[in-house]
């Protein structure tokens, strides 16, 4: 029984590092994941080991019981012990992330020193698809709420709404990526004005 017992704890302690290798695999290297677009499934397959891990120590080391009844397909599904943790902890997973259908994106606005852009002056609009998301920008930065998961890795076109500044690249439009959790755009004064009506102090 000592032996069985055992047996048990490695098995739980096994799968659960396997979850918390691809957890810690998640975290590490989320950019490269998001880029090729397999970040969502690296946690489902992460519930899979996780479930084995629960299910061996709940009925190997704890000795726990557990059974589920129900109908489907015009038939009587039962089941019972470990199998129904398993779906419990796999299918949780699902449950948690099923809102995951969009994220939230951070721009951090910076001037010609690289220095955060103070002030409320200036506003940023952001074409997602066939929706443009117009936001104010606060303490030098501005947050897009809601973007479709499916535009995750992709790029969108951020337009400037600031009169007498442009982005570095000298327009008022320029290219973004949808990859991390935020990223740093540069705005500096328009040289088209300065020529004309000379340098602003």
């Amino acid at each position: 029984m000592e032996r069985k017992l055992t047996l048990y704890v490695v098995y739980s302690l096994l799968f659960l590092g396997i979850s918390l290798g691809i957890v810690w695999l998640y975290i590490n290297r989320s950019e490269e994941l998001i880029k090729m677009g397999i970040d969502q499934n690296l946690f489902y397959i992460a519930l899979i080991p996780l479930g084995f891990s629960t299910a061996s120590f709940l009925f190997g080391v704890m000795r726990s019981n557990a059974h589920f009844s129900g109908r489907q397909f015009n038939g009587t599904l039962q089941l019972g012990g470990p199998v129904v943790v398993f779906m419990l902890t796999v299918l949780g997973g699902f449950f948690l992330v099923k809102n995951m259908r969009s994220f939230d994106y951070l721009l951090l606005v910076t001037g010609k020193k690289d220095q955060p852009l103070e002030g409320d002056f200036y506003s940023l609009r952001l074409l997602v698809g066939a929706e443009l998301k117009t936001v104010k920008v606060e303490h030098a930065n501005a947050r897009f709420f809601g973007i479709p998961y499916v535009y995750r890795s992709q790029t969108a076109d951020l337009y400037l709404d600031a009169p007498g500044w442009t982005f570095e690249n000298g327009s008022n439009k320029m290219e973004i990526s949808f990859v991390g959790q935020s990223q740093q755009i540069k705005i500096v004064r328009d040289t088209c004005l300065q020529e004309v009506y000379g340098n602003v102090y």
